[in-house]
């Protein structure tokens, strides 16, 4: 699903929503958008650690059912672009092969002798950005004080259910010659690793924050959540990426134990109708 189509299905679930909460006082419904600071987590530091935070940003849709007057059920759908850096350690050489349109070749493929090789590349990765995009829904207990002035403060506890809608990458690496790799390094960008990836990701999600009453039901909401990925970005094995101090008799294998974790801070921003 592109960025525009999960747009105009977010408007149109915002319309058909809004007119069913006209006549549903137990349920909510609004806007949000979500700033976001991102971070991968690496799980095995040996190969790669994580380099920095990287800004991102979120929008979508949230539907809140009643369950108590101070205890609400969240959910809704929205749309997550997120991501972040990888430095690879080069004592464990990690690369991989490219055609000639910088499409990523298989390592089966590459030790079969593919025809996909000629005129391709091979590369030594250095360093990895990832930019992904996920259709988010929010499986949320919101906890709320009773109102104090026109406040309601509240804490939140659930996690995300994502799924995996496009996955790339710029890459820093070393160009494979007859000679070696090359003491320079050069970028790829836009490399498309979504065959590399799990196409679905599930995440703790906890956060704080407080609604502003503006009339009736309506409410400014603010919060702060913290989400933490409990599946790997990418396949344990991969079916691309190269282990160089691995050795196998039919040729190259594949890099084992390569497990990409996504964590961040969100501030969300949205209205409750």
């Amino acid at each position: 699903m592109t960025t525009r189509k999960l747009l105009v299905f977010a408007i149109a679930l915002l319309f058909s929503f809004h007119a069913f909460s006209q006549d549903n006082k137990s349920m909510r419904f609004g806007m949000v958008i979500t700033p976001q600071l991102d971070w991968e987590r690496s799980g095995n530091t040996k190969l790669f650690a994580h380099d920095g935070v990287n800004g991102k940003f979120g929008f979508g849709l949230t539907t809140e059912f009643k369950i108590t007057d101070n205890v609400h059920f969240l959910t809704g759908i929205g749309g997550t672009f997120s991501g972040g850096g990888e430095n690879y350690n080069l004592q464990d050489t990690v690369g991989y092969f490219v055609d000639k349109s910088q499409n990523l070749i298989k390592v089966s493929d590459v030790n079969g002798g593919s025809s996909s090789l000629v005129g391709g590349s091979a590369y030594r990765l250095i360093h990895r950005d990832y930019k992904t995009t996920y259709v988010t829904i929010p499986v949320l207990l919101k906890m709320m004080t009773k109102p104090i002035g026109p406040f309601r403060y509240f804490g939140e506890f659930g996690g995300n259910i994502e799924i995996l809608t496009k996955a790339h990458a710029n890459d820093q690496v070393e160009l494979l010659t007859a000679k070696g790799y090359s003491s320079s390094t050069v970028t790829i960008t836009d490399l498309n690793i979504y065959s590399d990836c799990i196409p679905f990701k599930a995440s703790l999600n906890v956060g704080a924050g407080a609604e502003y009453t503006l009339s009736g039901s309506t409410a400014v909401v603010v919060s702060l959540n913290y989400y933490r990925s409990f599946l790997s970005l990418t396949k344990s094995t991969s079916e691309y990426l190269i282990d160089g101090h691995q050795p196998s008799p039919v040729g190259f294998t594949p890099l084992t134990n390569h497990g990409i974790y996504g964590d961040g801070v969100a501030l969300t921003i949205g209205i409750l109708f």
